[in-house]
């Protein structure tokens, strides 16, 4: 009885000390400082195209220049913008966020104000290694009949689109 006792202590002492051996466990040490990366994309889009199936007009934005050095021990943050005039989507309207890095992607539907895109995992797609992220805002809306009179029906709708991504630092 005295044996398991002494056993015991051990194997539980063990578990009691074992976690304060230096190894590294906090995403803190492995992240630096908060930043925030904003984008002002404007009202022209990076790419338009037409849809084949449903006959909508797809208008793409996106900024390049997004972080590369971020670290993925902790989830990631993006805020769209749609900057809609009415502060309403137009009928028939439909507009996207997207997020992209490696070969995930995760994307939702945006509502008229700020919509937030949280809990952006890095961690599977890079390894233990910075990572980088892509940002897209797409709209999707019934054409006017040609690009000219979709753009144009596009600026009487929407002031400005932007992105903004909040993110830590890697170390």
């Amino acid at each position: 009885m005295k044996m398991n006792s002494l056993l015991y202590f051990v194997l539980f002492s063990g578990i009691i000390f074992l976690p304060g051996c230096g190894l590294v466990s906090d995403s803190e040490s492995l992240c630096g400082v908060s930043k925030t990366w904003h984008s002002n994309l404007g009202n022209e889009p990076s790419y338009e195209s037409l849809d084949a199936l449903t006959g909508n007009r797809i208008f793409q934005f996106e900024d390049l220049s997004t972080p590369e050095n971020i670290c993925t021990e902790e989830h990631v943050k993006a805020v769209f913008n749609l900057g809609l005039k009415d502060n309403k989507m137009p009928a028939g309207t439909k507009a996207y966020g997207k997020a992209y890095w490696n070969f995930f992607e995760k994307m939702m539907e945006l509502g008229p104000y700020d919509t937030h895109m949280e809990d952006i995992g890095l961690k599977q797609a890079f390894k233990g290694e910075p990572g980088w992220i892509g940002l897209q805002i797409i709209f999707e809306f019934p054409t006017q009949g040609s690009l000219a009179k979709d753009k144009e029906w596009f600026h009487e709708h929407v002031k400005h689109c932007s992105i903004e991504f909040q993110y830590k630092e890697s170390l």
